[in-house]
């Protein structure tokens, strides 16, 4: 979505002031390989934001300065779900610069940079955690379930399948009486994780699956965790 709306504003308007904007969201919607004319153009307008990164997902997301920014924003979600997402909307909406953001003077912004640590921690133990209780299903699915307050789901798999090649992610939270699930691929996999998230959660009562072919999700009830794994 984020970049239908910058390649319909490049049509009328100058879009170099907020090309940036919209790299945020396609990178944190993991949409880089459909979006290369924008990277390409931030590189171009905006070279600190990319600086030497390659333009691939995995290493913009990493090491570059609108990696962290997307790390920024994202953590709004993160810690306060749709609250927090509205915040970093209205946030980025009233920004002159990406440097207000960085900078953190005071206001949303700070708030923004104070739910990034705290994300940031968060990251790590439970990083930790995966290593330590990460299961393999079925040869080349790891399954993980998190532990933890925050709506980290997606970002959390999303950073893992980076370091699995060959593996399909599938990292589930609760969230009263059900889990939200996550699918991620690693970039040697071809399997479409729509159809597998689809066939995932056929016949459980009260489920959904569905969503990219490299990025997908499914809810369960918690009862039926048994019955998902063996249908993965």
């Amino acid at each position: 979505v984020s970049y239908i709306v910058y390649r319909i504003y490049e049509k009328f308007g100058d879009a170099r002031d907020v090309a940036w904007v919209a790299g945020v969201g396609v990178l944190s919607d993991h949409a880089v390989a459909i979006a290369g004319d924008l990277f390409e153009k931030i590189k171009k307008v905006e070279p600190r934001l990319i600086g030497e990164t390659k333009l691939k997902e995995e290493d913009l997301y990493s090491y570059s300065v609108i990696g962290a920014l997307a790390k920024i924003f994202d953590s709004a979600r993160v810690v306060e779900g749709r609250v927090g997402s509205a915040l970093a909307a209205r946030t980025l909406v009233k920004a002159k610069s990406y440097q207000e953001i960085l900078n953190a003077s005071g206001g949303d912004a700070a708030k923004l940079m104070a739910w990034s640590d705290l994300v940031r921690k968060e990251f790590k133990r439970l990083v930790a955690d995966f290593n330590k209780k990460r299961k393999i299903v079925k040869g080349s699915i790891i399954f993980y379930e998190i532990p933890s307050k925050l709506f980290i789901k997606s970002s959390l798999s999303g950073y893992l399948s980076q370091f699995f090649a060959d593996k399909i992610l599938v990292v589930a939270q609760k969230s009263g009486g059900r889990l939200d699930i996550s699918f991620r691929r690693g970039e040697k996999i071809k399997t479409d994780l729509h159809k597998m998230a689809k066939r995932a959660v056929a016949g459980i009562t009260g489920s959904e699956g569905g969503g990219h072919e490299a990025a997908s999700g499914a809810r369960i009830p918690v009862k039926y965790l048994s019955k998902f794994l063996k249908q993965l």
